[in-house]
């Protein structure tokens, strides 16, 4: 609808897509209140799917400062999909392993992660409504998840905050609640 909207030039419009998110301030996200949440809280973060596969994430920051660099750019940047620059592809394991490193650096080595597989996400499911949508979305969480941003790195820029900063940042949030 937004391609033909701006086909028929009703609309300047351009869509700027980012991976999974994370960062201060986000709460409903796979790297947010459930797993950088409770590790912050000194509890057992909780995901689901496979938590070895690369996986991409990007930093809410560097995702407004995409939506900026869309917004103003000329006219040819319109009608066209952008996909969010996002540091190095790592790991849900590395990525929490880091975070607990800069939340409390004597758990890092003793982390334990609960992981939700396919089955009980569907039995939780039949409780939980947010966990029932989820399931046509597990896809994500069961392989690599890896997202391609190097055209908008060609019109743009493609210097995404890295991870040690952004979880540095998150973390720095998360203690101050």
């Amino acid at each position: 609808m937004w391609r033909e909207a701006h086909e028929s030039g009703r609309v300047q419009v351009a869509a700027v897509r980012a991976s999974d998110f994370y960062g201060p301030g986000v709460h409903n996200a796979a790297l947010g209140d459930f797993t950088f949440g409770k590790i912050a809280a000194g509890k057992t973060p909780q995901v689901v799917g496979e938590i070895d596969h690369l996986h991409s994430f990007a930093y809410v920051p560097d995702i407004a400062r995409a939506l900026v660099s869309v917004g103003e750019a000329d006219d040819d940047a319109m009608g066209q999909v952008w996909h969010v620059p996002n540091a190095e592809d790592r790991t849900v394991r590395e990525l929490l392993e880091l975070f607990a490193s800069r939340v409390d650096p004597d758990r890092t080595s003793k982390l334990k992660i609960q992981i939700a597989g396919p089955f009980v996400l569907a039995i939780a499911g039949l409780f939980n409504a947010n966990l029932r949508e989820m399931k046509e979305m597990l896809y994500q969480w069961t392989r690599p998840y890896r997202v391609d941003h190097s055209k908008f790195a060609r019109a743009f820029w493609s210097d995404p905050t890295p991870f040690e900063e952004g979880i540095e940042t998150t973390a720095a949030w998360y203690r101050a609640q």
